[in-house]
């Protein structure tokens, strides 16, 4: 036990290390900016860098998925690869990177930045940081040898997880344009639930606005939960398939619908939420929920 967890300690530690900066770049930046799209920038598609971002969580997810099985042996080959590795310089380094990538991205997608005064020099910064990050974080995991043994030993889980990301980015982009079939019974739950915690609510469904007090939310299209319903699709199929065995068919089907129900209760039981929380800070302005 004492073994496994000295093996575990890092890869545990860079994990949660890239999950806080994940957290970090998604809740303090919008990517999706209108202004870049008209502006008729080349970098304008950068708008999508919010969906591309969803993509690369559901390839960790998968991955992740796929090498539990043989997580310990992988673990065990960490520790093996990295006696004597100056991983410690390795971190330091990725920390510098992603301090210069948040300072890349606040100059670009702030919401004080204007899309012309964004440089070309800047963007090519943004990349460069990014994919110094990325790698570094890597290699602060383990040395290069490890990463080319796990490739080739590994390949089928990861096209399969670069597969399933693909297929989230597509479903992303895809799940807007539903809005409409779901939209009425998604605004009407999470307004019953809304009225549950106040007497007197605000409701506009032709407009998708709903609210209570003096806060009212418009409720956008990526609210709709369809993304979140995809996602749990997929992300059940890839698991069935991983760990196949370990399951009874057909009755592990029932997986996918209530997967997917559950999704859709707590997409609306979210929204509720989120206005409730606005409500307090009696803010009197409309704010955009997604």
């Amino acid at each position: 036990m004492h073994l496994d967890y000295q093996i575990s300690i890092r890869p545990v530690a860079l994990a949660l290390l890239l999950l806080a900066q994940l957290m970090v770049v998604s809740f303090g930046f919008d990517a999706y900016r209108p202004g870049l799209i008209e502006s008729g920038a080349w970098f304008g598609f950068l708008s999508n860098a919010g969906q591309l971002a969803r993509m690369l969580v559901a390839v960790l997810v998968c991955v992740a998925l796929g090498l539990w099985p043989r997580l310990p042996r992988h673990l065990a080959s960490i520790q093996r690869s990295s006696q004597d590795y100056p991983y410690r310089y390795l971190i330091v380094l990725q920390l510098l990177s992603f301090a210069l990538f948040l300072w890349c991205t606040a100059a670009i997608f702030g919401e004080q930045v204007r899309v012309e005064d964004i440089a070309d020099s800047l963007i090519l910064a943004w990349f460069v940081t990014l994919l110094a990050t990325a790698v570094s974080w890597l290699l602060a995991l383990a040395p290069p040898g490890f990463w080319r043994g796990l490739v080739v030993a590994e390949k089928k889980v990861l096209l399969a997880a670069l597969a399933v990301g693909l297929l989230a980015w597509l479903l992303s982009s895809f799940a807007q344009t539903l809005w409409t079939p779901l939209s009425d019974m998604t605004f009407r739950l999470s307004a019953i639930l809304l009225g549950l915690i106040y007497p007197e609510i605000y409701v506009d469904p032709a407009n998708k606005l709903l609210g209570a007090q003096n806060f009212v939310v418009s409720i956008a299209p990526q609210c709709s939960g369809y993304e979140g319903m995809g996602l749990m699709a997929i992300f059940t199929g890839f698991y069935l398939s991983v760990f196949r065995q370990d399951f009874r068919f057909p009755q592990a089907l029932w997986l996918f619908p209530l997967g997917i129900v559950t999704i859709w209760l707590f997409n609306s039981l979210r929204i509720a939420a989120l206005i409730a929380v606005g409500v307090p800070a009696g803010y009197p302005s409309s704010w955009s929920s997604s």
